[in-house]
C-alpha cells in the first residue's frame, strides 16, 4: 500500500503543478482565481505528502528501533572503562590501589591545591 500511496500522491502532485503552470500565464480574473485556488490546494496536498512521510518515519522507527544504539552503547561502555581510575601514586611514593585509600589520595591532592589557589 505505501508504494502505492506515493505513486498517487506523486501523480496528484505532478498534475496540480502543470495547471498552476497553464494558469500562471492566464491574466484574466476568473484565471487569477483560479491560479490562487489551485496553489492553496498544491499547499494542502504538499502538507498532506509531508505527514504521510513524517507518520511512515515515525512507525519504521517504532518498529525497527535505532541501529546505532548498540554502537554508541559500546562506544559509552568502552569510554566508561577507560576512564576509570584503577591506581594512584600517593604523596609518599606508595601505590594504591584499593577504593578507600583511591579515595583518600584523591582527597589530599586537592585539599593541598586548594589551600594553594588564591581566589579572588
Amino acid at each position: 500500500m505505501g508504494s502505492d500511496y506515493t505513486t498517487t500522491f506523486q501523480k496528484v502532485i505532478d498534475e496540480f503543478r502543470k495547471e498552476i503552470e497553464l494558469l500562471r500565464k492566464r491574466e484574466d480574473d476568473v484565471g487569477v482565481q483560479y491560479y490562487h485556488e489551485a496553489r492553496e490546494r498544491m499547499s494542502y496536498l504538499l502538507a498532506q505528502e509531508d505527514a504521510y512521510w513524517r507518520r511512515s518515519v515515525q512507525v519504521n522507527w517504532l518498529k525497527h528501533g535505532d541501529t546505532t544504539s548498540k554502537f554508541f552503547y559500546a562506544m559509552a561502555s568502552a569510554r566508561s572503562k577507560r576512564n576509570y581510575i584503577v591506581k594512584l601514586h600517593s604523596n609518599d611514593g606508595e601505590i594504591v590501589e584499593s577504593q578507600a585509600e583511591l579515595c583518600g589520595v584523591e582527597k589530599e591532592y586537592f585539599d593541598a591545591n586548594r589551600k594553594d589557589a588564591t581566589y579572588s
